[in-house]
């Protein structure tokens, strides 16, 4: 997760040397979807005699924010604050001149930090303490929540990469360099305590050995003496444990998807803030005919297989009707430059699934890495414009245009809205390393949404969730109302065109000077460059500005900041548009948490991210023209721009770019000094004024920081001497309003007034229900946790001890299908590689094992043959199977006229989907889209839903 890596002072050559790492212990608190973590790294100075200057990295996942930093050198506490970037560093540096130790932490990348320390005092140990809290992300699962500690940075693959020399620059290792101290693999101690809303059903691990205490989060005494509470756990690493991989902890609790809203009372600056979370379950109409485009870019080998798994499934998964596909990439079959499948998009059909699968399978033994931009102007162009555009990337992460991609991503779905033509962008990160924020940010200016599939897991339901939500139609026009009653500060203007008159101009002088229609000047007067942006403000900052996709699957989180002025409403309207008719949801708010500041935190985090994306409401406000629905919102949450002296309003909107550039700026650096958060324009700044110094010139911290948009391996980040300028350092933002705990202190969570281990204050303010309830499941595959046995005893989740998730190397799919197209020959799409936690071979009789036998049947349009396999699951024979379709026709008058083909194929088709229903429930997760698809097929074909009942009915009873 991090590296620890110093020059020495007064060093002439400046190499970068790797400090000893001793330790590493999370404490913390996950309470409901909100996790709530200490993370201390002990290092040591291992020169007796010098001074050293320390550089300290770690990546974040999205959205994680930091809320505290501290250092601890020789046993002096240093707490940080927050500064502007240009003005921390100074201070940082000016301190470092006077010989003070002193940090600089720093957020360069959305998913990296840095931290510079100086002057730390020769064979002293170094403790670093860092403060985090997040919602959980998104996954398939329901009701679960996932904790994921990243050990890892993800490379970034860049086609202008050469080897840079960064000699005399500090701060440098090179591959080749050796260090004079030897680095030990790294280890890792867990203590986390877990409080939900309601009962807790499941604590698991998909890779590491857990030990588990439910009913407690004690951590001293005796457990016997404690009172049960079934909605309290206490996790644990049965030993410690190498950082070799990331650690997932996966809670499962009654009640995380119900909508919810949570408000908090900022203690000093009075307002409130305001949440509304859920995982949303409703239908819509599928889209009648859509285009699917796979974007294949993967280069890790290692994930190949993987990725070609993903893409077979979302073929296999695809409607058989009006559907139009393709696949970007790059292989042996296409050569060596990046080139699509087909010229154009095809209609899904036997023949092209066929061909798609056919590459799918190819792709698992060749680098499959493209340019992601011009893969995706190319796409872009390529695209059908008489039907909705769903764009689907398949990624390890080794992508290092990220802003770059998010833009044209965002243009081409504003440039999609204008003219009608629906364009969506979904992402799903394969593998350890994948960049949550390079996902994520796609995922967000797509109007999609992301998941991750991790090494080892199955992923069958995530893709399946991702394909259904592509081919739902979008909700549009969605709003919050965050008042009992619309802002009416502000009246609309203007004709039924839209006007650009939406948005209030507050005039700073009452009398405007009097326009004459015929003036004698020469030309009209000329607006400054110089002038200065105008003050915009707003009674209801709401973030993200553009809210989330709806969508069930994908959890639906936004926040409002109100202002000390606007009331605190009884209830929460979420509205939006859908082509089946409006959509609505009312969620009445239950009560409000008194002197925390964790939501504030999180709802800045999420501001700050709308201003470093460019999604922002004062970018909006820099549009040349607004649709109606974006001056509706503005208009809704109270954005008003201060009009100056002799300014008319086409001198001030639409916002010039230099003045959007100007108020991004400034409203990151307030937000940030304001609320503790570290962003683009603010960093954390500590410095020790009582501890020994030791005066010296000082290299400016810039020059430390080396090229951050290099590729590398991906790098073990705890203790490991690889270099680490691969990396991206422009992070998370933390936390705002936030108390630094005592050092080494778990934090007390949100609404609790105890600490966060043998709390008993409920959760969340006495909430009946979980907060933030976003639970990214496990895939497929992840462990079962064993059975809760007694009132408190711990058991061990132990990985190995799950049943096998995948199926031995060609044991299925190495022949052709009998009907429809064979899987892979390799390892089955449906019985993925085993991950390491999961080594038991599969038996014949394994329910997954004969699960894959019966979907390698199934033909591209859902149906399944009458063939000996089918008969087999019935004791009988293909014969007999036929003799019986022959009553139940007789049974049924009216039906619809089909050959006698189609018929054995709806036969078949029942009886396998009921069987499969009936003796595999375990396996829901697995079969459902399979089974939904075959479903609708016979509903396509037989119309009669009282015959197609008859038919399921004469299934289960054969």
């Amino acid at each position: 997760m991090s590296g620890f890596y110093f020059v020495v002072v007064r060093s002439d050559g400046g190499l970068r040397q790797a400090a000893p790492l001793q330790s590493v212990a999370v404490t913390g608190l996950i309470r409901d979807a909100v996790a709530e973590y200490t993370m201390i790294q002990t290092y040591v100075n291992p020169l007796p005699k010098e001074y050293i200057d320390g550089a300290y990295t770690f990546p974040l996942y999205e959205g994680v924010a930091v809320t505290g930093f501290q250092a601890e050198v020789g046993g002096r506490k240093i707490v940080g604050k927050v500064a502007e970037k240009v003005a921390a560093r100074e201070e940082y540096e000016e301190a470092v001149r006077e010989g003070k130790t002193a940090s600089l932490l720093e957020q360069e990348k959305p998913d990296m930090f840095q931290a510079s320390i100086g002057n730390i005092p020769p064979g002293k140990t170094i403790s670093i303490c860092i403060t985090l809290v997040s919602e959980m992300k998104h996954d398939a699962g329901e009701n679960q929540v996932r904790f994921v500690l990243p050990t890892t940075v993800a490379p970034r693959h860049d086609s202008s990469f050469n080897m840079p020399d960064f000699s005399g620059r500090g701060f440098v290792r090179y591959p080749n360099s050796s260090s004079p101290f030897s680095v030990p693999a790294s280890k890792l101690s867990i203590n986390m305590a877990c409080v939900m809303s309601k009962p807790i059903t499941s604590v698991q691990s998909p890779s590491h050995t857990i030990e588990v205490h439910v009913g407690t989060t004690e951590t001293t005494g005796s457990l016997e003496s404690y009172t049960f509470d079934p909605n309290r756990a206490r996790v644990s690493l049965t030993e410690d444990a190498l950082l070799d991989c990331d650690l997932v902890i996966i809670i499962q609790s009654r009640g995380l998807d119900q909508p919810r809203v949570l408000v908090e009372h900022h203690p000093k600056d009075q307002t409130h803030a305001i949440s509304l979370t859920f995982q949303p379950r409703f239908t819509l109409k599928p889209l009648q005919a859509s285009e699917l485009v796979f974007l294949v870019d993967v280069r890790s080998k290692s994930m190949l297989t993987r990725a070609g798994e993903a893409l077979e499934l979302f073929l296999r998964y695809i409607p058989f009707e009006n559907h139009y596909f393709n696949v970007m990439g790059r292989s042996t079959t296409f050569g060596s430059s990046q080139q699509a499948l087909f010229p154009t998009s095809v209609e899904f059909c036997a023949e092209s699934l066929r061909e798609g699968v056919k590459y799918a399978q190819k792709i698992k033994g060749y680098e499959s890495g493209i340019e992601i931009g011009s893969a995706f102007l190319e796409i872009s162009l390529r695209r059908r414009r008489d039907v909705p555009t769903q764009i689907f990337l398949l990624t390890d992460g080794q992508i290092s245009e990220i802003e770059q991609l998010r833009r044209a991503i965002s243009n081409a779905v504003d440039d999609g809205e204008r003219s009608n033509q629906p364009f969506r962008v979904f992402s799903l990160g394969i593998g350890d390393s994948v960049s949550h924020h390079l996902i994520q940010s796609v995922a967000r200016a797509g109007r999609g949404y992301a998941q991750l599939v991790m090494a080892g897991e199955r992923m069958e339901k995530k893709v399946f969730n991702m394909l259904k939500a592509g081919l739902m139609p979008p909700v549009t026009d969605t709003t919050i109302q965050w008042t009992d009653s619309i802002v009416n500060d502000f009246v609309m203007v203007g004709g039924e065109d839209g006007a650009d008159d939406d948005v209030a101009l507050v005039n700073n002088n009452a009398s405007k000077p009097l326009i004459n229609l015929f003036s004698d000047s020469e030309s009209p007067p000329t607006v400054s460059q110089d002038t200065p942006p105008p003050d915009i403000s707003a009674t209801i900052y709401q973030a993200p500005f553009k809210l989330p996709i709806l969508c069930p699957g994908a959890r639906f989180t936004a926040y409002a900041i109100l202002s000390p002025t606007i009331p605190l409403p009884k209830e929460l309207i979420l509205r939006g548009v859908s082509p089946d008719g409006p959509v609505e949801l009312r969620v009445k708010i239950e009560s409000v948490v008194e002197g925390e500041t964790m939501l504030h935190s999180l709802a800045a985090r999420a501001l700050a991210r709308d201003f470093e994306e460019a999604s922002s409401s004062v970018h909006a406000l820099g549009k040349q023209k607004l649709a109606l629905y974006e001056k509706q919102k503005l208009k809704h949450l109270g954005v008003s721009v201060a009009q100056r002296e002799g300014q008319n309003r086409s001198d001030i909107l639409p916002l010039s770019f230099n003045h959007v550039a100007e108020i991004t700026k400034q409203k990151l650096i307030d937000i940030g000094e304001t609320y503790n958060l570290s962003t683009k324009y603010t960093s954390w700044v500590v410095i020790d004024e009582e501890g020994p110094r030791n005066a010296r010139d000082v290299v400016p911290v810039g020059s430390y920081i080396v090229d951050v948009s290099r590729p590398l391996p991906p790098t073990p980040c705890f203790g490991h001497t690889t270099p680490i300028y691969g990396s991206s350092f422009f992070g998370e933002t933390q936390a705002f309003g936030a108390s630094t705990p005592a050092f080494g202190a778990s934090t007390p969570a949100f609404g609790a007034s105890t600490p966060a281990f043998g709390a008993s204050t409920p959760a969340f303010g006495n909430s009946s229900t979980p907060a933030f309830g976003a639970p990214p499941a496990p895939a497929f595959g992840a462990i079962a946790a064993p059975a809760f046995s007694g009132f408190g005893p711990a058991f061990s989740a132990n990985a190995s001890s799950a049943p096998a998730s995948g199926a031995p190397q060609g044991a299925l799919f190495g022949a052709p299908s009998a009907y429809g197209v064979p899987f892979s020959s390799s390892t089955g799409v449906f019985g993925s590689q085993a991950s390491p936690f999961h080594k038991a071979p599969m038996s014949p009789t394994n329910p997954q094992m004969r699960l894959q036998s019966l979907l390698q049947l199934q033909s591209f349009d859902g149906l399944f043959p009458l063939v000996p396999a089918i008969a087999a699951l019935f004791n009988t024979t293909v014969d007999n199977l036929k003799t019986k379709l022959g009553e139940l026709r007789k049974q049924c008058t009216g039906l619809v006229v089909l050959a006698e083909g189609q018929w054995e194929a709806i036969w078949a088709t029942c009886l396998t989907t009921e069987f499969i229903k009936s003796k595999l429930k375990e396996l829901r997760n697995e079969w459902e889209p399979a089974v939904e698809k075959a479903e609708r097929r016979v509903a396509f074909l037989v119309y009669n839903e009282e015959h197609i009942a008859r038919f399921k009915a004469f299934a289960r009873a054969t």
